[in-house]
């Protein structure tokens, strides 16, 4: 989840983070398209310490985007997803679905989607998940 405020004295960014940490923590609804912390691992992964991390790496990774170095934000990122270029994904919009394909990501880190018809989406935000199958 992503909101962002923008007026002319303050900007800000809400942004929600939901983790599958343990084995069944995933909805029933979503076994097929998301697996839980544990399952990716091969092994038990204590909250506590996947938190501190994760806040930790955040923290950082929010150091480097107030000095401006947005670059290296997105070149990271990249380096570290298996999605950003190439992946079939489905873009939700409640009930509706439809298929795409990334295709990399703009210079403010939207990931660009090509749909079935070769027309180049950018995504600011919204629910895309990954096709399985």
């Amino acid at each position: 989840m992503l909101e962002t405020l923008i007026d002319d004295k303050k900007q800000a960014a809400i942004v929600g983070v939901g983790i599958n940490v343990h084995k069944g923590s995933v909805p029933e609804e979503l076994k097929e398209e998301a697996a839980s912390i544990d399952e990716a691992a091969g092994s038990f992964v204590p909250r506590r310490q996947l938190l501190v991390k994760f806040l930790h790496n955040l923290q950082m990774a929010y150091m480097i985007f107030e000095q401006g170095r947005h670059e290296e934000l997105l070149e990271k990122w990249k380096s570290l997803s298996s999605m950003w270029e190439g992946a079939p994904i489905w873009i939700v919009n409640g009930e509706n679905r439809r298929s795409a394909v990334t295709c990399g990501l703009d210079a403010m880190g939207a990931l660009l989607a090509r749909g079935p018809d070769g027309r180049v989406e950018t995504i600011i935000a919204g629910d895309v998940r990954l096709q399985k199958g």
